[in-house]
């Protein structure tokens, strides 16, 4: 049995104002994701991905909270957790998990 279940979410600074219901609302924002990301959420992300301008897949996951935590990227998709603990690690308090929005991922994206 897997010790930890992986659930990719679309996570955004909350003072963005984002509304983020379907994988068609990523299509304005820059995205941050880890590497492989284009086979692992679906036909439709992939679609949306491979044609948009500013899609990045990371090598470290660590990345993707940079990037999203500094502004530099709208969203990051990536697991709450593994985000969560980066934020801690990387930005030791400065930045807080509640400054953040959290829209769980699936083939459609739910609230």
């Amino acid at each position: 049995k897997p010790a930890f279940r992986y659930r990719d979410s679309v996570i955004a600074l909350k003072k963005n104002n984002f509304v983020i219901n379907a994988i068609a609302d990523l299509k304005d924002k820059s995205i941050s994701t880890h590497q492989g990301s284009l086979k692992y959420l679906g036909a439709e992300f992939e679609a949306m991905a491979s044609a948009h301008p500013n899609y990045r897949e990371m090598r470290q996951n660590s990345q993707i909270c940079e990037m999203v935590a500094s502004g530099k990227m709208d969203v990051g998709i990536e697991d709450p957790m593994v985000f969560f603990f980066d934020l801690k690690r990387m930005f030791k308090g400065e930045i807080q998990g509640s400054d953040f929005q959290i829209f769980p991922f699936s083939r459609k994206i739910t609230r």
